[in-house]
């Protein structure tokens, strides 16, 4: 988010900016496949009631801010603005993909699982903003490609 702020600043503030993107990406890079290939290959695998919230839309969330951030630079960065938004674009679509696998999942546990009060916990809550941060990144990638004019 303070890439973005530095962004609406102006063209003077670019450069940290776009530092901020590529050490995000590396951030997020590492912690996405670090988290998926513990998860995957575990012996043991909990079951839904206690394996699963909705913290998991933290994928979402951070795939999602990068293509946000991603598609303001598109016009600062050195790349081609077209490139550069094929690659937001694709965040983007992965972005998707994830939410819509995690909430029907969620969805699933939340239906057919008996849950009490206590459950609904903060990480429940990012389920609404994932669903935000999902529309505002098509948003921004939208304006961003009309802006390219592509």
């Amino acid at each position: 988010m303070l890439g973005v702020q530095y962004c609406l600043v102006g063209k003077v503030y670019t450069t940290p900016a776009i530092i901020l993107w590529l050490v995000a990406f590396a951030a997020w890079l590492f912690f996405v496949y670090a988290f998926l290939l513990i998860r995957i290959t575990q012996a043991y695998k909990p079951d839904l009631e206690s394996g699963l919230n909705g913290g998991w839309l933290l994928l979402v969330v951070s795939t999602q801010s990068l293509v946000i951030l991603g598609s303001q630079l598109s016009a600062y960065i050195a790349l081609p603005a077209n490139v550069t938004i094929f690659f937001t674009l694709a965040a983007y679509l992965l972005g998707l993909f994830f939410y819509l696998m995690l909430v029907a999942i969620i969805f699933f546990r939340m239906t057919f699982d008996p849950m009490k009060p206590q459950e609904f916990t903060p990480p429940y809550w990012v389920l609404m903003g994932g669903a935000a941060i999902t529309a505002l990144s098509g948003a921004v990638l939208i304006q961003s490609i009309n802006k390219a004019g592509i």
